[in-house]
């Protein structure tokens, strides 16, 4: 009696695990589904068909499975989406792998990308701190150049490597800039500033990984207080309940006098 008493038991806690187990996905999945109803009309509120955004994402890596993937972020439906505004210069801040510049070239048929990233001789350019893997190890460091210089083997893409704190001294202007450089402070807020500068007037800046209070959302909490830009976010992945957003920012004119700048001021 023990024994069936015991197996009934177990029988029953199994039972129960699987039920529990049953609602926690239909509870996830409610969840997920919420979150890409959210993104489809934060979407529509930028004039972008989600779902023809999507299709194209998906059609492409189809196309090319082993650049793009079609599961990687939102960013990508994004791009899609904005095809409609024609950017003669695009500008990438961090390479990484080449991906992205592949389907910025593959989207916007008649730009020039721009992508940048530390040089691949750069002491700051670690493994861990990164999360590059394989970099620090010479045969994977190699073969990552290898294949990325591949990827951005195209007449339209322009690949600089240099430390994006010397942006401000470009003199091209930019219509798009895909911001995914380096997160953390104070990098992010030269970054931040050297975009602005750079930034057409009507352009348009993304900007990755936003998480509330990280230093990319402090950074663009500060500009939109200072009337230097205006930003909208958007879910980083609609499969992801972690709050990670990317930001969509438009340029504004602060409209205040600066009396090392303007002459007319006399002090």
């Amino acid at each position: 009696m023990d024994f069936l008493n015991h197996f009934q038991y177990r029988r029953l806690k199994s039972q129960i695990k699987v039920f529990r187990n049953k609602v926690i996905k239909k509870i996830f999945l409610s969840k997920i589904a919420n979150h890409k109803k959210i993104q489809s009309q934060k979407f529509f509120d930028l004039g972008i068909n989600y779902l023809e955004a999507e299709n194209l994402i998906s059609s492409l890596s189809q196309i090319y499975p082993q650049i793009i993937n079609k599961y990687s972020s939102e960013h990508q439906k994004l791009f899609a989406g904005l095809r409609k505004i024609k950017p003669k210069k695009i500008l990438e801040v961090g390479t990484h792998s080449g991906a992205s510049a592949f389907l910025l070239q593959k989207i916007f048929k008649n730009s020039t990308i721009f992508t940048l990233d530390l040089p691949d001789t750069s002491s700051v350019f670690d493994a861990k701190r990164f999360g590059r893997p394989g970099r620090d190890k010479p045969h994977s460091h190699l073969n990552f150049i290898e294949e990325r210089n591949r990827i951005l083997s195209n007449a339209r893409i322009i690949f600089v490597q240099m430390n994006s704190f010397y942006l401000y001294l470009t003199k091209h202007r930019f219509d798009l800039i895909w911001l995914d450089g380096d997160h953390s402070f104070p990098a992010v807020a030269f970054d931040f500033m050297s975009c602005l500068k750079i930034l057409n007037k009507d352009g348009i800046m993304i900007c990755d990984d936003v998480i509330e209070n990280n230093d990319v959302h402090k950074c663009l909490i500060f500009l939109k207080e200072t009337n230097s830009l205006e930003f909208e976010l958007i879910f980083k992945k609609t499969d992801d309940l972690s709050n990670r957003f990317i930001a969509i920012c438009k340029k504004l004119d602060p409209k205040i006098k600066n009396i090392l700048v303007d002459t007319s001021i006399s002090y």
